[in-house]
């Protein structure tokens, strides 16, 4: 790299060649002698001549700076990622849907990992996997019998249970069963169930 000391537009600028590359940066404040005060205002600031002034006196950051800013605003992008990402998360598990009434339920853990359904009377559901579950969630289903009569049945035989038996409902009106669900792979969930839950006498 050399460095020449010039005088442009009544400026005293130096210009460093290197690569063929021309940078011109402008010199403040020069001394009694602009030249000889340029070189050695050079020789003795190169580690902070990060900074050169355009023709419309604006900042025109060094590569370095540039560099930096790119991995800054990296940093920043993925990090605006993660907080969406884990906004996410925390909604689902703050989240308590309620399963819409159909034979073949449907349970959607990206609505939320709590949900409540309310049976109708006699009728004989089937829960199949969750979906939208990632490997090491906990669900949790709430299960309501009707107020009158009660007598529901769930098949919930895509799940993994204790002794590989199917779970059975409490079946009368107005009981409440727990049900939760660990979710070991995409094709192995584990499910128990607290039946008849209720407050003590």
């Amino acid at each position: 790299m050399t460095t020449q000391v010039k005088q442009v537009n009544s400026q005293w600028c130096y210009v460093d060649s290197a690569d063929d590359t021309t940078a011109l940066r402008t010199l403040t404040n020069p001394g009694n002698d602009p030249a000889a005060d340029a070189a050695k205002w050079i020789s003795d600031n190169r580690a902070i001549l990060d900074l050169i002034t355009d023709a419309g006196g604006g900042v025109i950051p060094s590569a370095a700076q540039l560099a930096a800013i790119a991995t800054n605003t990296t940093n920043i992008s993925s990090n605006t990622t993660n907080i969406a990402t884990n906004t996410t998360s925390v909604n689902r598990i703050k989240t308590r849907q309620t399963l819409a009434d159909a034979a073949t339920l449907s349970f959607d853990v990206s609505l939320g990992l709590n949900a409540t359904f309310t049976s109708t009377a006699s009728t004989a559901y089937t829960l199949p996997l969750l979906t939208n579950a990632a490997v090491g969630e906990n669900a949790i289903l709430v299960w309501h019998q009707d107020g009158v009569t009660g007598g529901a049945t769930l098949d919930a035989t895509a799940y993994y249970q204790p002794g590989g038996t199917d779970l059975t409902l409490s079946s009368a009106a107005g009981s409440i069963d727990v049900i939760s669900i660990y979710v070991e792979t995409a094709s192995i969930m584990i499910a128990t169930i607290l039946k008849n839950v209720s407050l003590p006498p």
